[in-house]
């Protein structure tokens, strides 16, 4: 992910020098007006706008590869060792508990309880 990240940060500097090369090719040969700072800083605002929004959606169709390569990978390792389903089974911690998860907090404590009121064994013999 970083480096797709540095790989566009580095494709947009190059982008920006080009264009910057080329608007100052173009101002000294006297084709366009001087630049203006309320127009350059309206582009540059622009510019962060399309680089944010190029990022997240990188990020976004990066995750979702991402998960479409690790089911299409994990319906394979299934189909070449049938027995290894259960291990890519989600499970919740919660199924089976008839009255909720606060049921399920109670029953831990329960256990912690249990486990100290066990009587120690007497090693004074």
């Amino acid at each position: 992910m970083i480096i797709a990240l540095v790989i566009v940060i580095a494709l947009l500097l190059i982008a920006l020098w080009i264009s910057a090369m080329a608007l100052w090719w173009r101002h000294e040969q006297g084709r366009i007006a001087p630049l203006q700072p309320r127009a350059v800083i309206r582009h540059l605002n622009k510019a962060a706008r399309l680089g944010r929004r190029s990022l997240y959606s990188t990020m976004r169709y990066s995750k979702r590869a991402g998960r479409w390569g690790n089911r299409k990978v994990s319906n394979a390792f299934v189909a070449v060792f049938p027995k290894a389903k259960a291990a890519f089974t989600k499970k919740d911690m919660l199924t089976g508990l008839q009255h909720g998860p606060s049921s399920y907090f109670l029953a831990s404590l329960s256990k912690r309880a249990k486990k100290k009121t066990k009587p120690s064994e007497d090693l004074s013999v």
